[in-house]
């Protein structure tokens, strides 16, 4: 639990929204610094865009609209990774 938090810290650093943040522990299951270690740049982009636009829809039936994570902080993510 407390790695997970500290990655959703480290990817409001980054530039994510807390929602989109959010989005990657819980939804995508990235929950682990190590995880992040081995993200190729392909996979960051899709992860990204899978928070943006993840499909399905939400409790009330609606599409889910996803979260904005910007280029900045994509690219942050991308430069994390091979650190």
């Amino acid at each position: 639990m407390a790695a997970a938090v500290a990655i959703r810290d480290a990817l409001q650093r980054m530039g994510f929204s807390a929602n989109a943040a959010l989005a990657v522990t819980n939804e995508q299951g990235i929950d682990d610094m190590d995880e992040l270690g081995v993200l190729t740049d392909t996979e960051v982009e899709n992860l990204c865009k899978v928070v943006r636009r993840p499909g399905g829809a939400n409790t009330a039936g609606v599409a889910n609209p996803g979260h904005a994570v910007s280029l900045r902080a994509e690219n942050n993510l991308k430069l994390a990774c091979y650190s």
